[in-house]
């Protein structure tokens, strides 16, 4: 997917990039459109100059003529429409530098303003390059007609990028007028040896001086107004980009000359609106008088080792080249190994066993399939397999495949040859997001990471294939280089140049459609000599405006220059020096290309900007474009051919005397994980070029800059042995741009080899302090970030809260107290879920006095960043590896979000100290509603910072540690490493013995009273079943209420955290260890693993041996303040008297505290005792690993247990398998540890298992206890309703069909339809049927209309047959739940069919006049049904409650609306022998309102209240609780507004909701509707006698349910 231009959606608005187009018909995407009276640059980035059309007018070619004398400069462009000039060439010292007639000098000491000693870094070189260009267009304003003061360089907004040592400097600064941006407009200066070569002015009118910047309309008028104009209804209003002002550039109609440019303020908008799928849909509207200018989508669719693709998975060799078939014993580059990382060659130091994931400093990726963990004590090979997609080697985890060993390595090689072009740019040095094996199909984008699909369709699957790799990851590029957006027209051409030059094929992505029989089975072919024979041209492409095709047109050229220009007569170049000359000008030369070609044919790279002129810049030798450049002819030729070269200046190759024409003789010599690569001086060259590649193809493919040097010999280091390397040199004339032919391609396989003593590689010190081994969680004095990672990198401080309020920005400081730290991440909590613009500021020292004053303060983050909301972080790193704060220093920072407010909490006083740890401290600070302006009514103070710090330890001059190498070699030949000489192990100190039999003599603790009551004696009599606690003589079975999923809290706090943690448990009775909870560091999905072994861990810490896993499973870890619960694939049985230990693992930080001594109590209750035990980095680390273990840690978290008796004599603690819930077998028993006759069906409940009814007796359990029918009267004994297996409807007109949500409710009140199939007669765009039938009250399924007269259906066939009692249909609206297109009204007279499963229609009915209905139903029965019809009551205002023998067991329990408006209570209150009972579930809810989430209904607290949206035409909320509980009563405490009175009738939005309570397995057991609640404060609910339940039906609603209730 790709955006023809993002200049309108600037860093706010996430960049969508794609590698095919896909259908719009049908999408929100066909009401797009845009008026024809906008500037082309507003939509496509397309420059309107035209010098042919329109003759200047004499005075001002006369103005132009003095100009182009006073500079030098000769065909100057202007752009009649504005009058003004659009592009200058010309060579004006500005800088010091060595182009023509420079004669600018740098000084040894700035004493005058004029002077400037010469640059030490790149920002230097930004600093002078900005102040030169600005002083000059200041000295040149009047002529250029140009306002630089108020329209130009406005702090923090010019772009630059710096090649070499200030050889070429590139800007692009864009227009501000007033503060808001011009959109379009920009103007670019280029710097080439200190002579400014080309200046441009781009979309550049005249804005008036009376133009009003002042809006009229709000932006919430806007969304009303592009609403109503686009009959669309707005789901949400602030989704792909925020709201903003913006000046549009208008070209009303051919003009004189100078007039043709008109301007309008405007809001930007970008809202989610009903039916949007993947759009990003943009609206631009008159602040003013509410026109609508364009509604367009922004999308345009298209040693560690291990087994990579190297070109395709296509399986073919080509040319005896096998690069379609995978390559065993790749290395994995740059991955996180332990606390290091790996090398280019994937090489590590380390001794003894290691871990790790396809995770690195550069990339971090996620596949779909699962995660990737890999650990092993002789290298990490990461395997190879056959299949595709999921399929894995069987090692390194279920996210080890195919897609992500091949996008892992080729990612890191592609950033790898960039960053030896650009060293410079930020983006290359920060991590990027992969995301492999997306359940998709046929395509490829970019969206702030790189995403790739699953084969399928006719597809392979792209994150195999690397040229969609690297053409995915030159989207990113394309977007983060000097002119910072995406290029246009398409920026799919450089994308596609970029993954040409690394394959060293045209065929991009070849292998991408599987089935194909072409010679290119890749997206398309940009040599169009392999094509048609004739090149795509500017004025003939024949590609209607889609991007793809337009990217073709430059890319063609870009290619042929490579393969055809630069290799025939006159330069006669071999393919490597030629490859090397272009991927040099694309890289330096794409970066400040705002519009690759514009104008009129055959001259459309005469812009400013244009693709032509910047590889002419890139090309230049001198600082003059006016002479020629080296390689000019071929460059013209190229771009010619395509009609986007420009007829100035004229074309000549000049430049570049005396560059060598003699290839260097080059030796490479191998060694231990290096190759020496050295050669002969040539005559000429002034320096030389090495370069390096690897892979099947040798030298035929993108290589890394490894040096630019004046030396005969270069050394490569950190190569694989036993791999093969290819080098080429290059000898390099007076310039950069001069190239002499490259050496032939030099292989060479490093290997180990014997080596003199005295020249040895230096190994890691035989003996090391104990104190300073890596991995015991102290960052020591001798370790930093480099050298110890697992220490001293990415620390964390947290100071989260409890925060209550918030502002836009808030200020504080921190202070480094004892070593030098990199400030990395923020991460904090905010009132909003959405993507907004975030700024970052920092200060040295204090912040106080600059509160509101700017001076000082740097800008070091400026981008657009996901805010989760008020329960998950936000997440922003800082770029370039942050901020350092030397020891003993203060640095202040500034966080502001433009639209959005911070969590934060008040403070006890401005400067208090908040939160330290061992290396940083954290003071309050203030909160701001304004940026560097206001007063002191926008600050509030004291105001504490509710989030987390992350930083490094640094080390002033960092250097790592040569050790042991570990050779990540070939998997067909694995070479094993060398020897070390030093002792395998480190002395270990013997960590302190915890075993069982001491257990008893370690201190007591005192039971925390709130947790866990005083205990009676057990022999006491007046301690009955119901007391709360679990008595020596009863058990889960006896008496489930006090015996039965007991909660013990082993420790509350936990302000630390690591991989794992390990403790012992310590049983005082027979217990089944049921479920274990804890808290994670971070929200998200991750594999984690619960081992168990009998007996104390200790000793056992580091080896697998005798761990049985109990649990494995993604889930989802609901972060610190939320419990995650693991409910235990294999319970675990204790006897009493023994200990058992458990280990849970996972890639997440599991929470837990320092504490005292390992072993002793840590907590216990009348039946069991935790002890302290520790925290572990990894998984079982192997032998020797001790740093990797933390001592002593207490657990945070919870035990769930059964009390139970074990009746046989086990040797070790008896494992059992979680009872199962299928109702086709028998039930699932625990053998040995009670009788078989009460082995319970599922898991245990609070009941006996005899007592709960049977709601499927055609189908359930055979081990269940027959039930009497006469007292316990079956749905299917009644008969009450006719059996079915499908259900169809069918339109009698010609409207379409559309609905929300089809269900289809048995006797019980299952939603049957939630587990069918669903299908239609023909689909709209990507609304499928089976959208009826997902849950979602806000997708719908959408038929389309046909126009022969075929009317259409839509059916959904169930699992089986069952009885059916009624189908509901959610009717789908247009815009609101009010219809005002009155779409509820397709549904009129559609035929509802019930369908058995041979056919035959067993009931059909007409839904007759759907007009105005929101709920559509239909209620079967059979004649002989006996239906009580059942009234709806006032609610209660206390509840009945029948003997908890006869309750049922409930589990969850769910709310749902009919009416179409939003869920809000301020409480929910479920009751269980008078506890309730909802206050340990967990919540949930369709969508929510700012925090209002689902957990606030059971917060104990009526003062606050969950919510969800409005927009929704069937809200839910639900509950699912901590076990199943036999339930008496609810209550729902209704939310009004404003006053208990109500005034605004919010009490009525909950009427006739329906109430559903739910079994451990799925089954509905009882709905209930809440009736009329307008006036109703509480409405609550009695529970059911099973002993006699009615088949009844409601009838006084017209959404009839099937529902039990009491009589």
């Amino acid at each position: 997917m790709r955006f023809t231009s993002l200049l309108l959606c600037t860093s706010a608005l996430q960049s969508v990039q794609a590698l095919i187009d896909i259908e719009r018909n049908g999408t929100v995407a066909e009401h797009a459109f845009v008026n024809p009276i906008l500037s082309k640059g507003v939509i496509t980035g397309v420059s309107n100059f035209n010098t042919d059309s329109v003759e200047l007018p004499a005075e001002f070619q006369g103005v132009i003529n003095e100009l182009e004398a006073s500079l030098g400069a000769v065909g100057t462009k202007i752009d009649t429409k504005s009058g003004r000039v659009e592009s200058l060439t010309l060579s004006q010292p500005i800088l010091p530098g060595i182009g023509v007639d420079n004669r600018l000098l740098w000084t040894v000491a700035s004493e005058a303003d004029s002077l400037h000693s010469y640059p030490a870094s790149v920002e230097e070189w930004e600093e002078l390059a900005i102040q030169a260009v600005k002083n000059w267009m200041e000295d040149h304003a009047s002529e250029l007609q140009i306002n630089v003061s108020t329209e130009l360089f406005a702090a923090g907004s010019v772009r630059t990028a710096v090649h070499g040592d200030g050889d070429m400097i590139q800007l692009s600064i864009p227009r501000i007028y007033n503060s808001i941006p011009v959109v379009g407009a920009r103007a670019m200066a280029t710097i080439k040896l200190g002579n400014l070569i080309n200046v441009g002015f781009e979309d550049w009118g005249t804005i008036p001086d009376d133009f009003d910047v002042v809006p009229t309309l709000t932006v919430d008028d806007c969304y009303q107004i592009l609403s109503k104009q686009m009959e669309l209804n707005i789901i949400s209003r602030v989704d792909k980009c925020n709201p903003e002002l913006q000046i549009l550039t208008l070209t009303p109609s051919d003009t004189e000359f100078g007039q043709g440019y008109e301007y309008a303020l405007a809001w930007r908008i970008c809202p989610l609106f009903e039916g949007q799928d993947v759009e990003v849909m943009e609206g631009l509207i008159n602040a003013h008088t509410g026109e609508v200018y364009s509604f367009i989508d922004k999308v345009h669719y298209l040693h560690a080792k291990g087994g990579v693709y190297p070109i395709s998975n296509d399986g073919r060799t080509r040319n005896n080249i096998p690069d379609g078939i995978e390559q065993p014993g790749w290395p994995m580059p740059y991955m996180y190994v332990g606390s290091e990382v790996t090398t280019t060659g994937g090489n590590y130091f380390a001794t003894g066993a290691v871990s790790a994931s396809l995770h690195g400093p550069y990339v971090i990726l996620e596949d779909r399939c699962g995660t990737s963990s890999l650990t092993s004590e002789d290298g990490l090979d990461w395997g190879t397999s056959g299949g595709t997609d999921c399929t894995t080697p069987g090692i390194g985890g279920s996210g080890n495949t195919h897609s992500a060993r091949t996008t892992f390595y080729e990612v890191n090689k592609i950033i790898e040859i960039a960053k030896s072009h650009l060293p410079g740019n930020a983006w290359l040095k920060q991590k990027l997001y992969v995301k492999t094996n997306r359940p998709s199909t046929c395509n490829a984008f970019w969206v702030n990471a790189i995403n790739f699909y699953r084969s399928g369709g006719g597809c392979g699957n792209t994150g195999e294939l690397a040229g969609v790799i690297v053409h995915e990851w030159g989207h990113g590029m394309d977007d983060n280089d000097v002119e910072g957006s995406v290029s246009s027209p398409s920026g799919e051409g450089i994308a596609d140049i970029y993954a040409a030059l690394r394959m060293g094929d045209s065929c991009i992505g070849r292998g991408f459609y599987s089935s194909s029989n072409r010679e290119c089975t890749g997206v398309r072919n940009i040599d169009y000599m392999q094509g048609s024979g004739k090149p795509n041209t500017f004025s003939n492409n024949g590609c209607g405006g889609a991007v793809h095709c337009l990217g073709g047109v430059y890319s063609e050229a870009i290619w042929s220059l490579y393969k055809r220009k630069l290799q025939s007569a006159p330069y006669n170049f071999d393919d490597n020096t030629a490859l090397e000359i272009v991927t040099r000008l694309t890289f330096i030369a794409a970066g400040n290309v705002k519009t690759w070609f514009s104008g009129t044919a055959p001259w459309g790279g005469c812009g400013s900007a244009s693709g032509y002129r910047e590889y002419l810049a890139a090309d230049d030798d001198n600082g003059n474009l006016n002479d020629g450049t080296p390689h000019m002819q071929a460059i013209f030729d190229a771009f010619n051919d395509q009609e986007i070269a420009c007829n100035t200046p004229a074309r000549q190759d000049s430049g570049c005397a005396g560059t060598p024409n003699t290839a260097p003789d080059v030796t490479v010599t191998p060694g231990d994980t290096v190759a020496i690569v050295s050669w002969q001086s040539v005559p000429g060259a002034t320096k030389y070029q090495v370069f390096r590649s690897e892979g099947i193809k040798k030298c035929g493919q993108g290589k890394v800059r490894l040096a630019t040097t004046t030396s005969l010999q270069f050394t490569d280091t950190g190569l694989m042995n036993g791999r093969e390397y290819f080098y080429i040199v290059i000898p390099k004339g007076p310039n950069d741009s001069c190239f002499g032919p490259a050496s032939p391609c030099n292989a060479v396989t490093p290997s180990e080899v014997p080596v003199p003593t005295s020249q040895s590689p230096t190994k890691k010190p035989s003996t090391v302090a104990p104190s300073l081994a890596c991995g015991n969680g102290i960052c020591d004095g001798g370790e930093f970030e480099f050298s110890c990672y697992a220490d001293c990198g990415n620390k964390e401080l947290s100071v989260v809260t409890e925060a209550t309020k918030g502002a836009p920005g808030a200020m504080f400081f921190i202070k480094s107290t004892t070593r030098d730290i990199g400030v990395r991440e923020f991460k904090f909590l905010t009132w909003t879920t959405s993507v907004n613009q975030v700024q970052v500021y920092t200060r040295p020292g204090e912040f106080i006095g600059f509160e509101h004053d700017i001076t000082g303060w740097d800008l070091i983050f400026d981008d657009s960043v996901q805010l989760n909301g008020v329960n998950n972080l936000t997440e922003l790193s800082l770029p370039n590896r942050g901020i350092t704060v030397q020891s003993g220093t203060t640095q202040s920072f500034f966080i502001f979000i433009n639209q959005g407010n911070m969590k934060y909490d008040s403070g006890s006083s401005e400067l208090a100290l908040i939160g330290a740890d061992d290396h940083v401290e954290f003071y309050t600070g203030v909160g701001l509603t304004t940026k560097f302006t206001g007063s002191s009514i926008n600050l509030y103070s004291p105001r504490r910072f509710s989030g987390i710090v992350n930083y490094d330890v640094l080390k002033s001059q960092t250097q790592r540690p040569t050790t042991l190498r570990l050779l990540i070699t070939s998997s067909a030949s694995h070479i094993k490493a060398p020897q070390s000489t030093s002792p395998t192990k480190l002395p270990v100190t013997p960590k302190p013995t915890a075993s069982p039999s001491q257990h008893p003599t370690k201190k007591p603790v005192t039971r925390n009273p709130t947790n866990h009551p005083s205990v009676a004696p057990t022999s006491s009599p007046t301690l009955q079943c119901g007391s709360n606690t679990c008595q020596a003589d009863e058990t889960s079975s006896t008496c489930p209420q006090d015996c039965s999923n007991v909660i013990f809290t082993a420790h509350n706090k936990g302000v630390k955290g690591s991989k794992g943690v390990m403790f012992d448990l310590s049983a005082k009775r027979d217990l089944l260890v049921k479920a274990l909870e804890h808290f994670t560091s971070d929200k998200r999905n991750e594999l984690i693993e619960v081992y168990t072994r009998p007996g104390s861990y200790s000793g056992f810490e580091l080896e697998g041996d005798g761990w049985e896993l109990v649990y494995s499973n993604i889930a989802t870890q609901m972060g610190r303040n939320i419990v995650t619960t693991l409910k235990l694939d294999k319970e675990v049985a204790i006897r009493g008297g023994e200990t058992q230990s458990f280990f849970i693992i996972t890639n997440n930080f599991i929470m837990y505290d320092s504490g005292a001594v390992e072993g002793d109590v840590l907590n216990e209750d009348e039946s069991l005792t935790i002890y302290e035990g520790v925290g572990l980095m990894e998984k079982f680390p192997g032998d020797g690993m001790t740093g990797m273990i933390y001592s002593p840690r207490r657990f945070r978290g919870n035990i769930r247990y059964d009390a139970i008796r074990i009746t046989d004599s086990p040797t070790a603690a008896p494992i059992t398998s979680k009872p199962t819930n299928t109702p086709s077998k028998s039930p699932t028993q625990h053998p040995t540890l009670m009788p078989v006759s009460s082995a319970p069906t599922r898991l245990p409940t609070k009941l006996p298992v005899s007592s709960a009814p049977t709601n499927k007796p055609t189908s359930g359990p055979t081990g269940l206890p027959t039930m009497d029918p006469t007292s316990h009267p079956t749905s299917t004994e009644l008969s009450c309703y006719p059996r079915g297996s499908t259900v169809k409807i069918e339109a009698t007109t010609k409207e379409q069909l559309k609905m929300f949500e089809v269900r289809v409710f048995d006797s019980s009140g299952d939603n049957l339809a939630l587990s069918g199939e669903a299908s239609q007669s023909s689909t709209l765009s990507q609304f499928v049927a089976s959208r009826a039938i997902d849950g979602e009250g806000s997708s719908f399924s959408h038929t389309q209309k046909l126009h022969d007269g075929t009317l259409v259906w839509w059916q959904v066939k169930l699992s089986d047959t069952f009885e059916i009692a009624s189908v509901e249909v959610a009717n789908r609206f247009c815009r609101d739940p009010s219809d005002p297109n009155g779409c509820y009204c397709r549904l009129t007279n559609a035929k509802l069919s019930l369908i058995d499963d041979k056919g035959s229609v067993v009931e059909s009915t007409s839904f007759g006049d759907t007009c105005g209905q929101g709920i559509v139903s239909h209620s079967f029965k059979s004649p002989d049904c006996q239906v009580t019809t059942a009234n709806t009551t006032s609610p209660t205002t206390s509840p009945i409650v029948p003997s908890s023998a006869n309750l049922p067991i409930v589990k969850s329990i769910r709310l749902h609306s009919v009416t179409g408006k939003p869920i809000s209570m301020f409480e929910f209150e479920i009751y269980s022998n008078g506890v309730n009972v909802a206050l340990g579930g967990q919540a949930s809810q369709s969508s929510t309102v700012n925090w209002l989430n689902a957990a606030v209904a059971i917060d104990g607290d009526k003062n606050s209240f969950s919510h969800t949206t409005s927009n929704e035409a069937f809200s839910w909320w639900m509950i699912e609780l901590a076990e199943a509980f036999p339930v008496d009563s609810v209550k729902i405490v209704n939310r009004y507004c404003a006053s208990p009175d109500d005034p605004d009738k919010c009490l009525c939005r909950l009427s006739y909701a329906i109430v559903s309570f739910v079994d451990a397995a799925g089954n509905v057991l009882a709905t209930a509707s809440v009736g009329d609640t307008c006036n109703v404060l509480e409405w609550e609910w009695s529970g059911i006698n099973t002993e006699d339940v009615a088949c009844t039906i409601e009838q006084n609603v017209d959404w009839a349910r099937a529902e039990f209730t009491a009589t």
